[in-house]
């Protein structure tokens, strides 16, 4: 996204405002984004095979059988596991894409560490 847009803002005069707009975009779009599309894709198929095989091979129903509530026993736990699990992805998410567009931005202007991370954190009201 960074090499992206830096052409547009160097142009503009406005390479000050790239790691902002660099935070802006990951925070709020593509870092959940991410997350969600990992964990609905790669956790929803994995749980949805594991249960489906669970049944095949009558584990489910053996379960049942011991008067327990399957669906407590097997799909709570899991769907507690994604929710935990989702905002820290996220965060992780966040985290390598601001590294990875500060990285691409000192290769390409020598942009300092300390100039990042205070225009990251540096408010507009």
């Amino acid at each position: 996204m960074t090499l992206h847009t830096r052409g547009a803002l160097v142009m503009f005069g406005a390479t000050a405002m790239i790691p902002k707009l660099q935070s802006l975009g990951f925070f709020v779009e593509i870092g959940p984004l991410v997350a969600a599309l990992l964990v609905a894709g790669r956790v929803g198929a994995g749980n949805g095979a594991v249960l489906a095989d669970m049944r095949a091979t009558e584990q489910i129903d053996a379960i049942e059988a011991l008067s327990m509530d399957s669906f407590k026993f097997l799909v709570v736990p899991r769907v507690v596991a994604c929710v935990i699990a989702l905002p820290l992805l996220t965060t992780f998410m966040d985290f390598c894409g601001i590294l990875g567009g500060y990285l691409s931005e000192y290769s390409l202007s020598h942009i300092s560490l300390h100039f990042t991370a205070v225009s990251i954190n540096r408010r507009t009201d």
